[in-house]
């Protein structure tokens, strides 16, 4: 049955791993999720930001090519430009080139750019991004207006690194590098000290699997780093950035190993507590079984011991009928009343629902009840009157004394009191007093003096030791009639 028990148990709780596995695996995927969409988002919001400020600087620097149409002179265009410091500080170099004869002249020193490749001049304006001796710049070029009689030239600006605002370094998320491309998959890169420049193979292969170039804003995310991407809106290129989020994954991984570990050991304590609670409930009901079970038995030995008192008094009752002596008659009623005190104690422990707690009220209710009948008082003209509080309630043994204590005095007063049939009245009460309990059995008999108080045959002693078993006082006052107080504490009786 434990084996079973056992199995049973170890089988439940696998199912109820088994079932909270998906739970704590999607509460993980719900917290990933929500990560990896607050990333994206922060990402693109960045990445809109910063294709804004690019795109305004772009277009600054067509606004200044724009306002040098009329500037036919490559030195005076050159004087303008360099009185703007702040644009200088990002130009690399500024050529003239003729449509046909190629570069004409030169801001700074141009030798490598004689391999620039030839301008279109139906193009008024172009933005295009080309590698030199493995350098990659950023060309912005604008067609000057044909006069009658002249030869097109284009202006060309050209762009090293642009580098970003202090402010754009600011987010969440370490940045490894920015870089623009143009539509032909060409990149440079823009970079602070804060940011390192990779290959430009791994932002052309990033920008070939993520398909950028149908989509103008996007994310993805490769291993440990997010890619995402943005077109500028007024030029044909197309921003790139790549973030490290170890940290995030960091995060996550953190996340799930307490989901999982504090999930489980909240389950592993949930399920000791329904364990025990389910041992203990199995335990109760068996204790419970076993309590009726002990209870039935001693009820039925209550009554079986009640049974063979009843049997033993009954003999005692044919034996005093055939006795003539009424002094040995009076020996046989006193041994019998003194039965029915122990009989009746077993007879209420049966009716009753506790086994250990007796009705002092109606335990002594029914025995004097019995005496009634035993001495036939009525015929002898004696009187009860009976005082009981029914709120009382002692264990066995000492409601088994203080039935002893009222039987020796009820058939001490009916034997004594009343000579020569004299009618009277015997008064018997019980109270609580605070934390003690009042047994008094009085009549209204003849009394006795002090010479006459012998303690003769049982009676006296029984009286006695049952008031010492009590732990009580005893009192008597034989001045007028027959008086017995009996105090005794009641807190000897409770719990």
């Amino acid at each position: 049955m434990k084996s079973r028990f056992s199995l049973r148990s170890a089988v439940y709780v696998l199912l109820f791993l088994g079932i909270l596995f998906p739970v704590f695996r999607g509460v993980t995927s719900l917290y990933n999720r929500e990560l990896t969409d607050t990333l994206r988002y922060e990402s693109i919001t960045y990445l809109r930001t910063l294709s804004e400020y690019l795109n305004a600087r772009l277009h600054q620097y067509e606004i200044l090519l724009d306002s040098l149409p009329d500037l036919r002179s490559f030195g005076s265009f050159t004087q303008l430009l360099r009185k703007d410091a702040i644009r200088l500080t990002e130009i690399h170099n500024v050529l003239l080139i003729h449509a046909r004869r190629g570069l004409l002249e030169a801001l700074n020193p141009a030798d490598k750019f004689e391999k620039v490749p030839p301008l279109d001049p139906t193009v008024s304006f172009s933005c295009f991004i080309y590698s030199i001796d493995r350098d990659s710049y950023l060309f912005l070029s604008r067609t000057l207006p044909v006069q009658p009689g002249t030869e097109a030239l284009s202006v060309v600006l050209i762009l090293k690194t642009i580098q970003l605002l202090p402010e754009h370094a600011l987010f969440p998320y370490p940045i490894q590098w920015i870089a623009l491309m143009d539509s032909g998959g060409r990149g440079t890169f823009l970079s602070n000290s804060l940011f390192k420049e990779p290959p430009s193979s791994q932002v052309k292969e990033v920008l070939l699997q993520t398909g950028s170039g149908q989509k103008r804003t996007g994310t993805v995310i490769k291993n440990n780093n997010l890619y995402g991407w943005d077109s500028l809106r007024d030029y044909p290129l197309q921003l790139v950035i790549s973030l490290d989020i170890r940290q995030m994954n960091e995060k996550a991984q953190r996340f799930a190993f307490f989901v999982f570990a504090g999930g489980y050991a909240i389950a592993f304590l949930l399920g000791l507590l329904v364990f025990a609670s389910v041992r203990y409930r199995m335990k109760a009901r068996r204790q419970e079984q076993a309590l009726k079970i002990q209870k039935t038995i001693l009820q039925e030995t209550h009554h079986r011991i009640k049974n063979n008192i009843q049997i033993l008094s009954s003999l005692f009752s044919l034996q005093q009928e055939a006795v003539k002596d009424p002094g040995i008659q009076q020996i046989f009623t006193t041994a019998i009343s003194r039965l029915k005190v122990i009989a009746l104690l077993h007879e209420e422990l049966y009716h009753q629902a506790s086994l250990h707690r007796v009705s002092l009220e109606e335990y002594i209710r029914r025995l004097l009840e019995v005496m009634v009948t035993l001495y036939d008082t009525h015929k002898r003209n004696i009187h009860f009157q009976v005082e009981l509080d029914p709120e009382i309630v002692l264990d066995p043994k000492k409601a088994q004394a203080c039935g002893f204590i009222v039987q020796e005095l009820v058939t001490n007063a009916i034997k004594h009191a009343f000579p020569s049939g004299k009618p009277g009245t015997i008064r018997v009460i019980v109270q609580r007093t605070q934390d003690s309990v009042l047994l008094q059995v009085e009549d209204d008999g003849l009394g006795f003096s002090t010479e006459q108080r012998k303690e003769e045959g049982l009676g006296m002693p029984i009286l006695r030791a049952m008031v010492d078993q009590l732990e009580g006082t005893l009192s008597i006052d034989g001045s007028q009639g027959v008086k017995v107080r009996i105090q005794f504490p009641l807190k000897s009786y409770k719990g």
